[in-house]
């Protein structure tokens, strides 16, 4: 039997907020995880981009450490949200983010494998690829 469904805790409207952020960050990984609205952009990959994506998880790292849960879902939640940003934060100040580069799964690669991703149907479809298509160059320049 499944639980019955509660209202959204404070911890529920953090991690929406933080996917809603993360998203408009990393558009690629917004396509990844199928979060429309991001389509035709690229991730700032200048040092500025990457220094802006850890304030984002440094601030809420810290929003989620200040939230008291409510339940067990909540202090499953919370501890996921702490030790997956966490880890994606220590990586960001260790410089890792900055020097991904390999063959099979780097930022470079990204941007080829993100087309795949993109909904081909309509001629919508086919304009926001032709907008991030136009955006590499650009991208690829930070």
């Amino acid at each position: 039997m499944s639980e019955p469904v509660r209202p959204p805790s404070d911890l529920d409207q953090l991690a929406d907020r933080f996917v809603d952020d993360y998203a408009a960050s990393q558009p690629a990984v917004a396509t990844y995880i199928g979060v429309r609205g991001h389509d035709d952009r690229w991730p700032d990959l200048t040092p500025d981009g990457h220094a802006a994506h850890a304030d984002l998880l440094r601030t809420t790292i810290a929003a989620v450490d200040r939230v008291d849960p409510v339940d067990r879902r909540d202090e499953v939640a919370r501890a996921a949200m702490l030790e997956r940003l966490g880890a994606e934060l220590a990586r960001s100040d260790a410089g890792w983010a900055q020097a991904d580069l390999n063959t099979i799964d780097s930022p470079l690669q990204a941007f080829r494998s993100t087309f795949d991703l993109m909904p081909t149907v309509t001629e919508h479809d086919w304009a926001t690829i032709a907008r991030r298509l136009a955006a590499v160059p650009a991208a690829l320049d930070g």
